[in-house]
Parts: structure tokens; C-alpha cells; sequence
């Protein structure tokens, strides 16, 4: 939990600085940011596909509030 919460208060920090939450892929000020968004993207596709993920509604949630984009 405490992993994933604090990703995602960077990615709450890029959106502040840039705006949005689309992180380039391999941005390179912050290459681990960029890999979280795309395997929170993976996980939630697993999700909806009945698979096996490491996300959940509630987390879904969270990122869609502050704008993020799927």
C-alpha cells in the first residue's frame, strides 16, 4: 500500500507541474513514474478482464479523480 500510495503522490506532483497526468513513456526525469503508469494501466486491463491484478475499484477510482487518463 504505502509503495503504491506514494507513486501515486508523484504522479499527483507531475500533474501539478505539467498539468495532466500522461507521464511519457520512459520520461527520463522520473523513469520509475513512468513505469507505474503504464502497469497501472496493465493492471486495470487485467481487472476488467477478470484477471488476476494488483489494482482494484477503489485505486481505479483515485487515479480517475485526479485525471488520469486510460
Amino acid at each position: 500500500e504505502s509503495a503504491w500510495r506514494r507513486m501515486f503522490e508523484q504522479l499527483k506532483g507531475y500533474k501539478q507541474l505539467k498539468g495532466d497526468c500522461i507521464v511519457p513513456e520512459g520520461w527520463p526525469d522520473n523513469p520509475q513514474l513512468a513505469k507505474w503508469v503504464q502497469r497501472q494501466r496493465q493492471e486495470a486491463k487485467n481487472l476488467n478482464e477478470g484477471k488476476k491484478a494488483k489494482i482494484d475499484h477503489e485505486r481505479i477510482s483515485e487515479l480517475e479523480d485526479i485525471g488520469f487518463h486510460w
